[in-house]
């Protein structure tokens, strides 16, 4: 059941990054979340503001037209600048009128397909020199790989684009498997900190 849950939530990303990276015949993927291969693309000459949207969560930005409309469930704005907890309805707007607490929705999948890899294109920083690197991240999808991903939700957090695990000193097989899991991945060991608590 857990390696579901994982498989289907690393296949929302893949589908969202390929909804997100562009067009192009032969790909895969629809507005109403299902595969079906793209038969033509239609292009137009086009000489005004492009506006860069990345949603919260999403692998990549989406970059649309001043006039493209994008769904978009919103919140209304309560005392002192709070937002209300819960969206209350849904509407087109354009991405100058898109607001702090707006939801851009995208289509669920509604099927799953096996895939042998997850390929995404990532930024990677390099903390010595600050800058900022394009790689292109590819995953062979097996059980190793759903486990570090079950590790990081029961255990992981970022802080500052600080990815970390929060493991008990004394669960060492946890550790170990982890940064084995880093390693094998990742090409990286990570360093260990204990924090010791009052």
């Amino acid at each position: 059941m857990v390696s579901r849950i994982l498989l289907r939530a690393l296949l929302f990303l893949s589908f969202l990054h390929r909804l997100l990276s562009g067009v192009c015949v032969g790909r895969d993927g629809t507005h109403t979340g299902q595969y079906r291969p793209v038969r033509q693309v239609i292009t137009r000459n086009y000489s005004g503001r492009l506006y860069s949207i990345r949603p919260l969560g999403t692998p990549s930005a989406l970059r649309v037209t001043e006039d493209h409309p994008l769904l978009v469930s919103t919140r209304a704005v309560l005392k002192k600048g709070r937002l209300q907890k819960k969206p209350v309805r849904l509407e087109w707007k354009t991405p100058k009128e898109l607001k702090k607490g707006d939801y851009v929705t995208f289509p669920i999948p509604k099927e799953t397909r096996d895939i042998e890899f997850h390929e995404q294109d990532v930024t990677i920083g390099q903390p010595s020199t600050g800058r900022r690197l394009p790689r292109k991240l590819s995953l062979k999808t097996e059980p190793d790989l759903f486990r570090l991903i079950g590790y990081y939700l029961a255990e992981g957090y970022v802080v500052k684009r600080t990815l970390g695990f929060a493991l008990g000193q004394d669960e060492t097989d946890y550790i170990n498997d982890v940064s084995k899991l880093l390693e094998k991945f990742f090409g990286c060991s990570p360093p260990r900190q204990s924090s010791e608590r009052p």
